[in-house]
């Protein structure tokens, strides 16, 4: 972003990759801003303009239709592949920045491993909380565990399957049909919650009750292994360090 004559690579980052933290980093960079937003700009005919005709072409039809021989499912067919157009790009600009990322970790590897001065605190958190971390799975490994948390454990794996099942629809539908021309209160009576399906509620019921497992586990680890236990996982981090 700074210092390279790699054109290509300086748009696939800022238009393939995640648009706040890359923006972030360049104000963090501090690079010129005339650079960054021409750099950017032909992201207005790699998402910008295919996006805009397409939710133009789904929200007024009966405009595009006017004065012209196209019929309903043209437009719709225009819209849809308007999105797909979009989709793809974004997708080919991703991949690209990607790969000038990993182009350019392979070149400079031994640069970017070297350990920098500033980072030596940053360092040392990293590896003490990644020994309290090894420690505390240690302490609770599955041999450790109490019957009845095992018990708890399977049952919240079960909850978390089936509802991942039922979610990717090969039981059934679990939400109505809503699209971008939708509205709550013609097709759904007024009530948002009216688009979940009887199966739907089923499935999210079960990530729930999955979710409440997990944390339940976490809540009676933190009483089991109780302050002193903790106070030695710290101990045991800090020694590694």
């Amino acid at each position: 972003l700074i210092g390279s004559s790699d054109h290509i690579a300086k748009t696939a980052l800022l238009l393939g990759g995640p648009d706040w933290p890359a923006a972030v980093l360049c104000g963090m960079l501090q690079i010129p801003i005339l650079p960054i937003l021409l750099h950017v700009s032909p992201v207005l005919f790699q998402s910008v303009i295919p996006s805009v005709l397409a939710g133009a072409l789904m929200l007024a039809p009966e405009i595009a239709m006017k004065d012209t021989p196209m019929k309903n499912g043209s437009v719709k067919a225009m819209a849809e592949a308007s999105l797909v157009v979009a989709g793809v790009l974004q997708m080919a600009t991703s991949l690209l920045a990607f790969y000038k990322i990993q182009d350019v970790m392979e070149k400079r590897y031994d640069k970017l491993s070297e350990k920098r001065p500033q980072d030596s605190v940053l360092l040392e958190m990293d590896e003490a909380s990644e020994a309290r971390e090894r420690a505390f799975w240690r302490e609770l490994q599955w041999g450790n565990l109490a019957g009845w948390v095992k018990y708890l454990l399977v049952f919240g794996l079960v909850c978390m399957e089936f509802s991942m099942i039922i979610l990717s629809g090969l039981i059934g539908n679990c939400f109505k049909e809503f699209s971008l021309t939708s509205s709550i209160e013609n097709d759904l009576g007024g009530d948002v919650f009216a688009i979940v399906q009887p199966l739907g509620w089923v499935a999210i019921l079960l990530g729930c009750s999955s979710a409440l497992t997990l944390a339940a586990f976490y809540a009676w680890a933190r009483v089991v292994l109780g302050p002193e236990d903790r106070k030695a996982l710290e101990h045991e981090g800090a020694r590694v360090v």
